[in-house]
């Protein structure tokens, strides 16, 4: 997978984790169905959200390392949807929207 260097590491996991998510969970993109391909994360929606927000019958979906969630506006071979990544510590999660609060161009997460 390569990955745009801005977060390194840190982009890696969620290139991961928004795979996880949309193959396991059943996260998608509201009103498309994803495919695979060039993945671009335009921007943080909402977020980051604590995990003690959500009912208790939602904790069997969400990864137990992970405690905090942002909402993001992501695009997948030209369709848009939002999508749910979810981060272990606030402070990853508040990198992540800091990038957005800076920079209008996306993230690019491609598979290679």
């Amino acid at each position: 997978m390569k990955i745009l260097a801005a977060f390194g590491q840190l982009l890696i996991s969620v290139g991961e984790r928004l795979k996880r998510s949309h193959n396991e969970i059943g996260t998608k993109a509201i009103g498309q169905e994803f495919t695979t391909g060039k993945t671009l994360i335009w921007g943080v929606i909402e977020g980051p959200i604590h995990v003690s927000e959500f009912d208790e019958d939602v904790y069997d979906y969400i990864d137990d390392e992970c405690q905090w969630m942002l909402i993001c506006k992501v695009e997948e071979d030209g369709k848009l949807g939002l999508v749910n990544f979810w981060y272990p510590t606030e402070d990853e999660a508040l990198a992540v929207k800091k990038y957005f609060s800076v920079h209008i161009e996306p993230l690019e997460i491609t598979d290679d």
